[in-house]
């Protein structure tokens, strides 16, 4: 059996509560690390997606987007983002379960690392804000331009974004006119441009993801914080593991020396008793 002080028993007790937190945060990283993977891939894989993202769309209207390339970025900072949180996850739970230092350091210098990617992440979107804009208007006005040119991967873009978001060109129906043609039936009637709807649906995504990344940040430095505790805590429990084990074979013999000490003294008054009850016996 073990002996622990008081102090090392509210080590354990720390360790524990330090461990739970660091799983909860964990869960919340892997959790975030697939909507941001899944998202990636969303953007740069699906099929309604592909015209502004993949390389199909790409070399259909190549004059517009090589000079697009916040667009494809933006995908690919997703997914290795995503992928980074996930593996780093594995490492903070398998380290806060087995108390391995190694991991556990690994887990912190990534962690930190990923602190620096989200933040740099963040940056970057903010800098390339109005990039952003400019990158979306100038692609809405090439199909609007290059729409009645016949069936192709132009034409069922806008369609599908004006669908999506009920709007129409760029700027309006307006748009079309220029050009002396008849907006197309998947136009919607109240006219908005698409620009302005895509815009706003853009600046509310913006809004959710740094909400999430703000929480993400914040999560990351209480992560840190307890990786580092648990690996000082866990050192510290050594150390009074060690001194317990060296100090036990000493408490032993003193707790039998104590005891034979009693038992002599118990056994003397006994016999004090016992002469002073023959004293008076008749």
């Amino acid at each position: 059996m073990i002996y622990f002080s008081g102090s090392s028993s509210e080590n354990i007790e720390c360790h524990q509560w330090s461990k739970y937190t660091l799983f909860g945060a964990n869960i919340m990283f892997m959790a975030v690390g697939c909507i941001v993977l899944a998202a990636g891939v969303w953007l740069r894989t699906d099929s309604h997606f592909r015209g502004f993202l993949s390389e199909r769309y790409r070399q259909a209207v190549h004059e517009a987007f090589w000079e697009a390339p916040t667009l494809y970025a933006f995908s690919y900072i997703l997914i290795v983002l995503g992928c980074a949180l996930i593996i780093s996850t594995i490492f903070g739970c398998y380290g806060a379960a087995t108390n391995s230092k190694l991991l556990l350091c690994i887990y912190g210098i990534s962690t930190f690392a990923l602190l620096i990617f989200t933040l740099g992440c963040g940056s970057y979107i903010i800098y390339n804000k109005d990039s952003i804009d400019v990158e979306l208007a100038d692609a809405l006005n090439y199909m609007v331009q290059h729409y009645y040119q016949g069936p192709g991967i132009v034409q069922e873009s806008l369609d599908r974004l004006q669908q999506a978001f009920r709007c129409c060109g760029n700027a309006g129906c307006s748009d079309f006119r220029v050009f002396r043609q008849d907006p197309p039936r998947t136009c919607d009637l109240r006219c908005d441009g698409c620009h302005y709807r895509i815009w706003i649906a853009l600046r509310i995504g913006f809004s959710v993801a740094l909400a999430i990344f703000a929480l993400v940040i914040l999560s990351q430095l209480v992560a840190i914080s307890l990786s580092l505790t648990m690996i000082l805590n866990d050192q510290q429990l050594n150390n009074h593991l060690i001194i317990d084990n060296t100090l036990r074979p000493f408490a032993k013999e003193r707790e039998r020396k104590h005891r034979a000490i009693g038992y002599v003294q118990d056994l003397t008054n006994h016999r004090k008793f016992t002469n002073e009850r023959h004293k008076y016996h008749f």
